[in-house]
């Protein structure tokens, strides 16, 4: 009884506490800042900022923030603080009084982190853009919760966002962004009516039950249909299109949806998040946009609530003219995480020495750049004697070179490695050289020579040296997947894959040439449609897709689109390749025949990795057994997350040198430049000093093969 008495007191001093709360409170703060179950208290957050991005020493600016919705653009968050190189910490209570789960999300640029009650629940922290958006769900008991977020900002943009809200509490419409500093905004308001068309399907098959005009895209129909008798109030899907009058700027794209969406801007794929899905909001990566533009937003609704909602705002001028290049050995390296080079680059760097790099199914940065979907913009100013050349591209997939400003060779598509070359007469002294590069899918490679071929003599460039280090590297192997269990095949007597299948099979293999007939007697000889459906239990590793169709065909991995051929075509090949993790995999492939020859064939392959390639680190460490002391090894995992290697090595050596040989390198992912490793130099149980870590400014630490491998420390001489 006593207990019981305790919490009736406790929870009626909670709601008391939260009704005066509630009556003190505006309410607009209350909007934004109160679900049914919790309410941050007082004014606002507790504001700290730095003139350094390490939260280090006495802040130089302390102020009250009233919500933590923040894009400064290229600016500053108050005089007294730069526009770069700062950081900042926000503190505040949560006064919980419904227990259950709450969901949390930071979006940021650069780094971010939240702590609830000292406990670190996201950790973001370092460089990355503002489309990289981080969330994690708690499970709160009634009573306070001390909130912190920590921020910093390197260069550049500066943005970040906190949002929360209750799990299975109907959440208010995201308030739209701020504009950046001095840029103006653009909202979906009063730009023209959307054209909009419905289908009674989840995949915008067949022709649209109702087409109407949408002032703007911001629905919430929660359980409801649209068009109640028209559409159905689960398993529909909508197709907006619209012309947009851009002013001259770079601009980000806002989804905000529940389940799947994708958003085009003049037909380039700039959101793809095509799943089932609890509300959620994605952004795009920065779209470089100036006139008129098309915009095409494609959704579906698969069950339960349905809501989708569009929004873009400016985040900069229009992008200026690129810079006169270097002069000097040193390339500017500029790297985008779109494959159109579109918008404020993500990473900008110099690299010296020739442009040669082959990443394999890896990324220039990983954890900074895409494995896939990015472009590259090379500039330097050469010193030229003056005569004839002749230039080399290698590449996958595509490049332009231009030379004094001429464009020389231009091969910019999808493709497999290919060398290009073209010949150029130079007047001589210092000659501008542009190299821009583009990655679909799959190997990433980029290579840039050039030699003299008349004119006054001159020392030729170095021959490109096959493999690493003058040794020639075993390539990787393709070998088919063996599938262990039947496709289940809907065949339906259309074109779209509508209604009900007039048959239902299991076929072994998705591997047929009906030529001029039908695959059964139920199904007519044209104008047929067939999905197939199978799950995989794979291992981890690279994996190549390859459907072979007359006529339309689509392929999903994962409920994910990756090919979409929906047309009527001669037989054609079409690959797809991807990394996948170890488990089951769903795996989806929609066909149409129209008329003539019917044909339809899926392959998957997986890559298989040779063996022996491997590398070294030579380092130093206080030898045991006088000292508790060891070397900690770490690697990427397919999620550019640090992994161990297992537990530390020491060494023996009196001088506490330690060579640590057979380390695996993955050249395939990472290129011949080696593959990125993190090493801790542990003493008495803490680290001392660490290489490789780039995620939070370190140097970046590669593993060669072949070669010796030397950490920044070493031992005394």
């Amino acid at each position: 009884m006593k207990t019981k008495a305790f919490g009736m007191t406790h929870g009626i001093a909670l709601l008391f506490v939260l009704a005066l709360l509630i009556g003190m409170a505006p309410a607009a703060a209350l909007a934004q800042q109160a679900t049914p179950g919790a309410i941050f208290l007082g004014d606002g957050w507790q504001a700290s900022y730095w003139n350094n991005i390490t939260l280090s020493g006495p802040p130089a600016l302390t102020r009250v923030d009233g919500d933590i919705n923040f894009n400064w653009g290229l600016g500053s968050p108050a005089p007294e603080i730069n526009a770069d190189n700062f950081s900042a910490r926000w503190t505040r209570t949560l006064l919980v009084t419904q227990p259950g789960a709450y969901r949390f999300t930071l979006n940021s640029d650069d780094g971010s982190r939240l702590f609830i009650n000292d406990q670190l629940v996201i950790n973001a922290w370092y460089d990355h853009g503002p489309a990289r958006t981080f969330s994690a769900t708690r499970q709160l008991n009634a009573g306070a919760h001390e909130v912190r977020i920590e921020y910093y900002e390197r260069r550049g943009a500066a943005v970040i966002r906190f949002g929360w809200s209750q799990v299975g509490a109907t959440a208010p419409a995201p308030a739209p962004p701020p504009p950046a500093v001095g840029a103006p905004t653009t909202q979906p308001v009063g730009v023209g009516p959307w054209r909009g068309e419905y289908f009674n399907n989840r995949d915008l098959l067949g022709a649209p039950v109702l087409v109407r005009e949408d002032p703007r895209i911001d629905f919430n129909w929660g359980f409801g249909s649209p068009a109640p008798g028209v559409i159905g109030a689960d398993n529909f899907s909508v197709r907006w299109t619209n012309t947009i009058n851009f002013a001259p700027g770079v601009y980000r794209f806002r989804a905000t949806v529940d389940d799947g969406v994708r958003v085009f801007v003049n037909e380039r794929l700039v959101i793809d998040s095509w799943r089932v899905q609890a509300a959620t909001t994605v952004e795009s990566a920065d779209v470089a946009l100036s006139g008129p533009a098309s915009v095409r937003v494609e959704y579906f609704e698969d069950a339960g609530e349905a809501r989708i909602a569009l929004t873009w705002f400016q985040v900069g001028a229009a992008p200026p003219a690129p810079a006169p290049p270097p002069t000097g050995d040193v390339w500017t390296a500029e790297y985008f995480n779109n494959p159109d080079l579109a918008g404020a680059p993500t990473l900008v760097r110099g690299e010296a020495g020739p442009i040669d790099y082959n990443w394999g199914s890896g990324s220039p940065a990983p954890g900074v750049i895409n494995n896939d979907y990015f472009s590259a913009r090379w500039n330097r100013a050469v010193n030229f004697a003056p005569g004839t050349y002749r230039f080399r591209v290698l590449v996958d997939d595509g490049a332009r070179l231009f030379v004094n400003n001429q464009l020389i060779i231009d091969q910019w598509r999808q493709q497999s490695a290919t060398e290009y070359s073209a010949e150029i007469a130079l007047p001589g002294g210092a000659i501008p050289v542009r190299l821009e590069y583009f990655e679909h899918t799959g190997v990433a490679q980029i290579r840039l020579t050039w030699e003299q071929i008349g004119g006054p003599p001159a020392p030729p460039a170095p021959p490109a040296i096959g493999g690493i280090g003058g040794i020639e590297l075993p390539r990787p192997t393709w070998s088919r997947v063996r599938i262990d269990r039947p496709f289940t095949g809907e065949y339906f007597a259309n074109r779209d894959l509508s209604g009900s299948p007039v048959l239902v099979r299991q076929d072994n293999d998705i591997n047929f040439n009906w030529r001029d007939g039908s695959p059964d007697p139920l199904v007519p000889a044209d104008d047929f449609s067939v999905r197939w459906t199978n799950t995989l239990r794979l291992d981890a590793g690279r994996y190549r897709f390859i459907t072979e169709t007359d006529d339309g065909v689509r392929l999903y991995i994962n409920d994910q689109l990756v090919i979409d051929r929906w047309r009527t075509q001669p037989r054609t090949r079409y690959t797809y390749e991807t990394t996948l993790g170890a488990g089951e995999h769903r795996i989806r492939m929609e066909y149409f025949e129209a008329t003539g020859q019917a044909f339809a064939r899926l392959r998957i392959e997986v890559q298989r990795q040779p063996m022996g390639i491997v590398g070294n680190i030579i380092t130093c460490v206080p030898p045991q057994p006088q000292n508790y002391a060891w070397i900690k090894l770490y690697r990427l995992d397919g999620n550019n997350q640090w992994q161990s290697l297992g537990p530390g090595i020491g060494s023996i050596n009196p001088t506490g040198y330690l060579k640590i040989d057979g380390l695996p390198v993955d050249i395939f992912r990472f290129g011949g430049a080696g593959e990125p490793y993190k090493v801790e130099q542990w003493v008495d149980g803490r680290v001392v000093q660490s290489t490789g870590d780039y995620q939070r400014g370190e140097p970046e630490f590669r593993v060669r093969p072949f070669a010796d491998n030397y950490t920044p420390w070493g031992c005394p001489p």
